[in-house]
């Protein structure tokens, strides 16, 4: 896009921060702080632990920046809702990546398809990926830092992985009226957070939907993610 402009980058880790800033000719900032603090930045846009969505997010607020997240926008409620408030205090804005919903063939099926299928009585999704211990999990310091943790993951393979696809969900079916399920850790045993999910839910619409998302599918190389709606 014309009308936005790369200004620099941040990462703790300084030698990375200055290969990618060379690589498009940008400003290495040695801290959040400190990119705040330019005038010529408008917009941060954070892809970090999850932990740290929400006070990032809200010591960008404080400065007059708008903010771009990726997902989860924060690992608590109250974490969300304070980022809602401090946005709104400000008078800046906050945006949360969910960049599947400008795939052509999502559009499509979003603009298109679904007028074509009548009432919508049934959504269904399946998520069954595979994520292992040592390269996911323990791969490196900063993973083991905040994967796999309540803390500082706030999540598993619904608000990590599978968070894509209840995106999806709400997108294709609407707002959801009632919501009921299942999670448990059952093949990583070093992690806290959840590796499978089941749901069932009601939309507002009155279309039910189920949902059932993994990261223990074997083999690992025949993972997927389907998406059905039934109409009359």
């Amino acid at each position: 896009n014309s009308n936005v402009k790369l200004i620099g980058v941040v990462d703790q880790i300084s030698t990375l921060a200055e290969e990618i800033a060379k690589q498009y000719d940008v400003i290495a900032f040695s801290s959040l702080d400190s990119a705040l603090r330019n005038p010529q930045v408008d917009i941060i846009t954070l892809a970090t632990p999850s932990y740290l969505h929400s006070p990032q997010a809200i010591q960008a607020f404080e400065y007059g920046k708008s903010v771009i997240t990726e997902k989860p926008m924060a690992t608590t409620l109250a974490g969300a809702k304070e980022m809602i408030k401090r946005a709104n205090r400000n008078g800046v804005r906050l945006g949360v990546i969910f960049q599947e919903r400008y795939s052509p063939d999502i559009k499509r099926v979003r603009y298109e398809l679904i007028e074509k299928l009548g009432k919508v009585y049934l959504l269904e999704a399946e998520l069954k990926w595979y994520r292992d211990e040592k390269e996911y999990y323990k791969k490196d310091e900063i993973a083991r830092s905040w994967r796999g943790m309540w803390n500082t993951e706030g999540g598993g393979v619904l608000t990590n992985q599978g968070i894509h696809t209840i995106d999806l969900l709400l997108w294709f079916g609407g707002e959801i009226e009632e919501v009921s399920g299942f999670v448990d850790t059952l093949t990583h045993p070093s992690i806290e957070v959840e590796d499978n999910a089941v749901s069932i839910f009601k939309f507002k619409s009155k279309a039910l939907g189920v949902m059932a998302q993994t990261v223990s599918f074997i083999p690992k190389d025949s993972q997927y993610r389907k998406i059905r709606i039934n109409g009359t």
